[in-house]
């Protein structure tokens, strides 16, 4: 063999036993991680990073501390950190990074919820600018009313399309992707981002449950399933009535408690004053029109009505006796009740198209969409399977969460077999399938076909359970309601009087408990649907005048 080759040959073994002795002295558990290598178009020299950490899959990191690192797919490692005029990828060191709470949203969707208990949200302006901002509240689509409103502080978790290894951040408001700089629409120039654990981080705002343990399920030696049924409930009502806060706080909101539950000033006005819903419904207030006029002008009582705090002091409400037009079945709530032994839920989409259009026509309230009642229902079943996804979501990913939206007794029975809670979804509308007593414009009779049609469209929905007449009379049956503002309210949504009669065998009192307050008002007719005595077609535009 030539010198020079045995030269190398030993220099080559040299340098083997060197890289051997260094592996075996720093022994399996102090090695460091292999970095990842990335090659650079017209250069040579490798650039090393940081293997990426442990992948928990898009659904994993919920409720997780982190830190956000991010790399331009070039030769730029930066870590996400937070200072006085927002948030910016400037960090060459782990160490200097922001600490986040992962706040779940939806399935792999999340809120960035830093140390100082603000959110990284990236804004943008008229002209396309992206400024990355560090708010300590969110703005919700009540806020701002408008119901296509995305909170630019939400950000969806996706495998990067460059890294198998690693994510990529679509920003939730504009579908866009995040670089080191701002957004961009192409996914292929998103930044890659690895998410390592730290320590340290704000707890996400959230009521207790304040009870433990673990469900087990149980049944009887007959195959009867133990446990309890609330067969009756609106958890819902705040997607009733046009959705804009007749009925104030939500079951959950994607943006945390502070959104769902917050004060009802807004909403209701200082001392409750504008919430004239609750107003009358809950007050034992002397109704008559004498009253009703100054109301009516002015948008608003009189008089204080009802402490508006909500979360996390709730003077007055939750109070679903005393306080009806606010929410009492916020999700942690059913989640309580889940772990004292509910296990099965009917849940009834309802509200009241009378009584939003009269709170808005006279400037009370304002509403994210139509008062119809139909579009209540559809925006309550919306709102159901969202509850499912967004308690799959905190729970770490599909299927995961304590409670299923169920469509047979069959999968009733595996849900609850499985110790989870079953929901099911009801309709409980004055104008169910917008079959109007008295059709308004633009709406035709009901026939047996539409009846036919509505039902296997609601059936396709998910819908089990259906009440055909609720409080007003409409086109299948006269209404079940009275006592006071609700016979008003039908005879605005009919145009008939009320059709409430005397003689009924062995029923001594009205389905809601009530005599008839205004007797004026109850004209028993001899044919159902005969044509209106009564025109309410311009109710909206002026209520005083026509109600005169």
């Amino acid at each position: 063999m030539p010198a020079v080759q045995r030269s190398f040959s030993a220099l080559a073994a040299l340098a083997s036993l060197a890289a051997l002795a260094m592996a075996c002295s720093s022994g399996p558990d102090t090695a460091p991680p292999k970095p990842d290598a990335a090659s650079v178009d017209g250069d040579t020299a490798p650039f090393e990073r940081e293997a990426a950490p442990a992948g928990l899959g898009i659904y994993g990191y919920v409720n997780g501390c982190f830190t956000v690192e991010a790399y331009d797919g070039d030769r730029k490692v930066r870590y996400l950190v937070g200072g006085k005029d927002g948030y910016a990828f400037s960090g060459e060191a782990r160490e200097a990074g922001e600490r986040f709470h992962f706040r779940a949203t939806d399935l792999a969707s999340y809120l960035l919820y830093d140390r100082e208990r603000r959110y990284f949200t990236a804004e943008t302006d008229g002209a396309g600018a992206v400024t990355f901002v560090r708010p300590t509240q969110l703005d919700s689509e009540l806020d701002r009313l408008d119901e296509k409103f995305r909170s630019p502080a939400e950000w969806i978790l996706q495998v990067s399309t460059r890294d198998p290894k690693r994510y990529q951040l679509q920003h939730y408001a504009t579908g866009r992707y995040l670089t080191l700089d701002g957004l961009t629409k192409d996914p292929a120039a998103a930044a890659v981002v690895a998410l390592h654990p730290a320590e340290g981080c704000q707890t996400f705002p959230e009521l207790a449950l304040d009870a433990t343990g673990t469900v087990q399920p149980r049944q009887w030696p007959d195959g009867d399933l133990w446990g309890i049924a609330e067969i009756h409930s609106h958890i819902f009502s705040d997607a009733g009535f046009g959705g804009g806060g007749l009925f104030h706080g939500a079951p959950f909101h994607r943006l945390g408690v502070e959104r769902a539950l917050p004060d009802c000033s807004r909403v209701h006005g200082p001392d409750g004053k504008r919430d004239l819903m609750g107003y009358f419904y809950d007050g034992n207030v002397a109704f008559d029109f004498a009253a009703l006029l100054p109301i009516l002008t002015q948008g608003q009582v009189s008089t204080f009505n009802h402490a508006t705090d909500g979360y996390p002091t709730f003077s007055q409400w939750p109070n679903p006796r005393k306080r009806a037009t606010h929410q009492s079945m916020y999700y942690r709530w059913i989640e309580r009740a889940y772990l004292g032994g509910l296990r099965l839920i009917v849940q009834h989409a309802t509200g009241n198209s009378v009584m939003c259009e009269l709170t808005t026509a006279v400037g009370a309230q304002k509403t994210l969409y139509s008062c119809n009642d139909m579009v209540s229902v559809d925006r309550a079943i919306d709102r159901a399977w969202q509850l499912e996804r967004y308690i799959d979501a905190q729970a770490g990913g599909p299927g995961k969460g304590w409670l299923r939206v169920v469509t047979s007794p069959a999968q009733a029975r595996a849900v609850i077999s499985q110790g989870k809670l079953a929901l099911v979804l009801g309709i409980e509308i004055s104008n169910v399938f917008d079959c109007f007593l008295t059709p308004p414009a633009g709406f035709p009779h009901c026939d047996e076909a539409m009846v036919k049609q509505k039902l296997d469209h609601y059936r396709q929905r998910g819908v089990r359970a259906i009440f055909p007449v609720h409080k007003y009379d409409n086109a299948f049956s006269a209404g079940d309601g009275s006592d006071g503002i609700i016979e008003v309210g039908n005879m605005v949504n009919s145009g008939h009087d009320s059709n409430f009669v005397q003689d009924c065998p062995d029923i001594s009192t009205a389905f809601d408990g009530g005599g008839v307050t205004f007797g004026g008002l109850n004209k028993p007719r001899e044919k159902f649907d005969s044509p209106p005595p009564h025109e309410f077609s311009g109710f909206v535009g002026d209520i005083i005048g026509t109600m005169a």
